[in-house]
């Protein structure tokens, strides 16, 4: 599934949490679905508004999508649960410029 959209702070009500529970499925499972546009079963209307929201979060914060989605979907599952924050739009940003400047100083300093 290719995600649509960056994935903001995740929280879910003790009844979510139950009904989660009693499923024995994996909290990853059904948020690659809902970042894949797979929103369950909605009408087309609530479809198409799920995805102008999520284009919308995308222009908000001024990040690539594509990028910031395919490194959560790659490190959120043996990402510590009391460190999610760092995943928020916001904070992936700031994370990433840090790295870029990173690489910038060593491509400059040769270290």
């Amino acid at each position: 599934m290719k995600p649509l959209f960056t994935l903001g702070r995740v929280v879910a009500t003790p009844g979510a949490l139950a009904a989660l529970e009693a499923s024995g499925e994996s909290l990853l499972t059904y948020l690659q679905r809902h970042l894949a546009g797979d929103w369950g079963d909605v009408d087309a209307e609530d479809a198409q508004e799920n995805e102008l929201s999520l284009i919308s979060t995308c222009r908000r914060h001024e990040i690539d999508p594509q990028l910031y989605l395919t490194q959560l979907l790659v490190n959120l599952p043996s990402w510590p649960a009391r460190d999610l924050d760092a995943w928020l739009p916001d904070q992936w940003k700031l994370r990433q410029a840090a790295r870029l400047a990173t690489l910038q100083d060593t491509a400059i300093t040769g270290s």
